[in-house]
């Protein structure tokens, strides 16, 4: 049941930071890397993607997808 409210906060938190990226841009200011990898409005483009992320890997959370994943990634080294 914990994995299933994480997993629908991240994705609540994912959708906000997507639609109010302007909020968030206000709030915390340029970021230098977004600047520099995509150019003018890169910050705002940035937040958009770490946003989108977090849908995801809220939606993964949910369905222990991620279990999956780190198990391929990390499972021969342990």
């Amino acid at each position: 049941m914990g994995r299933i409210i994480i997993g629908i906060l991240m994705m609540i938190g994912g959708f906000l930071i997507t639609w109010k990226a302007d909020a968030v841009y206000r709030i915390i200011g340029q970021l230098p890397i977004g600047e520099k990898m995509f150019g003018g409005g890169g910050t705002r483009f940035l937040l958009k993607l770490i946003g989108i992320a977090f849908i995801f890997v809220g939606f993964f959370v949910i369905t222990k997808f991620h279990e999956r994943i780190l198990e391929g990634i990390f499972g021969r080294l342990f």
